[in-house]
């Protein structure tokens, strides 16, 4: 349970990149099957159609703590794992705005397209931080988070 929950240690990049995309295929796979079995809702039901929405919050901190063990590893300030939440930041800010703005079909149109460009660039932001630390290989020796991810698991096999 440490590795989803704790912050502290290191995380190598496989299983960094197993978790991430785990996660990440999950969430499509409930709304993919969300949208193709589920009849239309009323709008009375939709707090059914916040399923995926919902997961991806329960999901937050286990994936927020294995992007920040990864930084750990090579030796990258943690704060940067919040660059992931940037597209849901924007999405949360959109909505929140948006059911304020009253207008003609025209500018409402208009609207999503631009906070549509808006969250794409965010997801690609957050997208170019997955590959860096899929990519960069962690620091072959101890640091101050902890000695590297391999190193620990063959010390506790031997005793």
């Amino acid at each position: 349970m440490g590795f989803l929950f704790s912050l502290s240690g290191r995380v190598a990049r496989l299983p960094f990149i197993a978790f991430v995309i785990g996660v990440k295929l999950a969430i499509e796979a409930i709304g993919y099957a969300q949208r193709q079995y589920m009849p239309p809702l009323p709008i009375d039901d939709m707090m059914i159609a916040a399923i995926p929405g919902v997961i991806t919050l329960v999901l937050m901190w286990p994936l927020f703590a294995v992007t920040v063990k990864r930084l750990h590893d090579i030796e990258w300030p943690a704060v940067l794992a919040l660059v992931q939440f940037i597209p849901l930041i924007g999405i949360v800010i959109f909505f929140t705005r948006s059911q304020y703005y009253t207008a003609d079909a025209e500018h409402l149109a208009r609207m999503f397209e631009w906070a549509g460009i808006g969250l794409n660039i965010m997801a690609l932001i957050s997208f170019g931080l997955f590959l860096l630390l899929a990519v960069i290989p962690g620091v072959n020796r101890t640091n101050r988070f902890g000695p590297p991810p391999g190193v620990v698991r063959m010390a506790e096999e031997a005793y």
